[in-house]
């Protein structure tokens, strides 16, 4: 029998940056680390990101001159996915798949 082993790490977007934003890379090498050798004893491994203190920070900059709700949720999304494509690059994993939506991410779960 063949089973398939799944791991799934949930990095807080908050914890990536300091309180001035710049990278939290003590946490970022950990992560990377743990990746290296979650990818080494698992078929899956999964790492989800949050949006975090800058897509707060962001957001609440832009949120009066947006028009819509959906405007800063999209705003918030595009920003969350920022946060992804730093781990990933940070990570240096080159067979990574990023999703940009949700759902999207759900589907391929």
């Amino acid at each position: 029998m063949n089973t398939q082993k799944s791991v799934v790490l949930k990095v807080g977007g908050s914890l990536l940056y300091d309180s001035e934003l710049n990278l939290n890379v003590d946490l970022l090498n950990k992560v990377k680390e743990w990746y290296q050798q979650a990818i080494e004893i698992n078929d899956t491994v999964v790492i989800v990101v949050g949006g975090g203190k800058l897509s707060r920070s962001v957001n609440e900059k832009v949120s009066k001159y947006l028009q819509t709700d959906y405007d800063r949720h999209g705003v918030a999304m595009e920003l969350t996915q920022t946060n992804a494509l730093v781990l990933i690059g940070f990570i240096g994993a080159e067979e990574v798949y990023s999703r940009a939506k949700l759902g999207d991410a759900n589907e391929l779960l």
